[in-house]
């Protein structure tokens, strides 16, 4: 037996264990390692996992690939073939007991054991049928063709009585969970209806449940499945399963927020750098442009003096105008162009001043009519100490974070922010201040903030918001000179 299937075999068997086994005798019949002669075993304990035989002696093995045969009956044909595998073998005086779990699915299982077990009388009601259900790990609620309830775990979710007390009830009507599930296209009749049409397993996941009186994130959710279970013609049940899968939901919208956030990011970086590349195209021009300007200029102060002084002087201003937009597109262009050829060199450690790192932040913004708007004052420490770190973390996070707050401000008429720079022991600070909308806490929870928790695993920088809408504070704390904070 190769070590990997051995693996998988003493993995189902340690399963197996986990649940019930019910000391229930039945004939079954089988073959091993598909060569063989059928055989016959007597049943010690039943469970959906496996069950135990006991065989006069015969040449089974651990390891062997074992198939069970469901004997022909006048009623129909025989369920779905279920297959095992030998996990133990025992010798009992002349007897062989041998453990065997079963590689089929659940419902295939379930099927087989009760086309073995329709023979007895009162199936539906016997106890060991009952434990049988119990044991799965899920809800469970086996469902006949009139909609009716045959049986029904002990194991229900916000079950208001007795699991007992609903055989025979419509499923439609019983005051079970799958009442109150919502999802898209989901009808529990038509999809029970669907499966005993179709004979074929349906599946819903995530379906919600919504606890009134509570918010969305106390929501839980299920997933659903319909198995279709068949014993022979007029003998078809439904086997309806219900899992908790509310954890894992959750998981994968707090991963979903992230990734949405990171692809924020990355967008604005991909627009960055291709903004980047085309203002590096233009300093030339722009250039060439200031320098004509000047000549120009020269040339009306030449002439000026003479028959239309007036009109010279409106010319001058008109120049002096031009000439100042040119130098702050040329300015922008300039920083733009530095942080792109930055960019290329991949990540850049070296010591920042909070105080240069604003400057330049507030200059690349600087071009951006919205920004222009905002009545920005600065409170420098002057000599404030520098630390190490990537230039390019910093400079993204507060572009970010601004422009963060300056969508905030969009609707405001008096738009103010304050930049501080301060010493606190051994920890520089960087304090900024708006009047917009208080952004969420904590701060990655705003998409494109994602940054922000870049700079707290990198650097171990604090940071820290206090205040509310319309009088806000946002404040970095790190380390000055502190080599050992930075992590490539």
């Amino acid at each position: 037996m190769p070590a990997q299937e051995e693996k998988s075999a003493h993995s189902v068997a340690r399963e197996r264990r986990k649940y019930p086994r019910l000391p229930v005798q039945i004939p079954v019949y089988f073959k091993a390692n598909s060569n063989k002669e059928q055989q016959a075993a007597l049943t010690m304990d039943i469970s959906p996992y496996g069950l135990k035989i006991l065989t006069p002696e015969t040449d089974i093995s651990s390891g062997s690939k074992i198939q069970f045969i469901a004997p022909t009956r006048d009623a129909g044909p025989a369920p779905a073939r279920v297959e095992g595998r030998v996990i133990w073998t025992e010798k009992d005086q002349d007897k062989i007991r041998t453990g065997i779990a079963f590689e089929n699915r659940i419902e295939d299982v379930l099927s087989y054991l009760l086309f073995m077990l329709s023979s007895r009388d009162s199936l539906l009601n016997a106890p060991f049928f009952q434990s049988l259900l119990d044991g799965l790990p899920d809800s469970s609620i086996l469902v006949d063709a009139d909609l009716r309830i045959l049986a029904i775990s002990s194991n229900q979710y916000f079950l208001p009585c007795d699991p007992k007390l609903l055989r025979g009830e419509k499923i439609g009507s019983a005051p079970t969970i799958l009442k109150q599930l919502a999802g898209e296209d989901f009808d529990l009749n038509k999809a029970i209806s669907k499966c005993f049409f179709n004979n074929k397993p349906l599946h819903f996941s995530a379906l919600s449940l919504e606890r009134s009186g509570q918010g969305p994130e106390e929501n839980r959710y299920f997933n659903v499945n319909f198995m279709p279970l068949t014993l022979g013609p007029g003998q078809q049940m439904v086997l309806v399963q219900i899992k908790d899968v509310t954890a894992l939901c959750q998981l994968k919208e707090k991963i979903k927020e992230k990734n949405n956030a990171l692809w924020s990011q990355y967008k604005f970086l991909i627009m960055g750098q291709i903004v980047d590349e085309l203002l590096e195209d233009l300093i030339s021009p722009l250039s060439a442009v200031v320098g004509r300007l000047d000549l120009l200029t020269m040339k009306m102060n030449s002439v000026k003096g003479s028959e239309s002084p007036g009109s010279a002087d409106d010319w001058l201003r008109e120049l002096n105008i031009i000439s100042g937009l040119v130098d702050q597109i040329t300015e922008f262009c300039t920083v733009a162009a530095k942080r792109r050829e930055r960019e290329k060199l991949g990540s850049m450690e070296k010591t920042i001043s909070f105080n240069k790192l604003v400057d330049e932040t507030l200059v690349v913004l600087k071009p951006k009519s919205s920004f222009r708007k905002v009545n920005v004052r600065l409170n420098f420490k002057k000599d404030l100490p520098e630390f190490k770190g990537d230039y390019f973390d910093w400079l993204n996070a507060l572009i970010a974070l601004f422009q963060i707050i300056l969508k905030e401000m969009k609707s405001l008429s008096r738009k103010e922010m304050v930049v501080t720079t301060d010493v606190q022991d051994e920890y520089v600070l960087l304090s900024v201040s708006h009047n917009a909308r208080a952004l969420k806490i904590p701060l990655e929870k705003e998409i494109g903030l994602g940054i922000l928790e870049i700079l707290r695993e990198k650097y171990g920088v604090s940071i820290k918001t206090s205040g509310s809408n319309g009088c806000q504070t946002i404040t970095f704390r790190v380390k000055k000179e502190q080599e050992e904070s930075f992590v490539d």
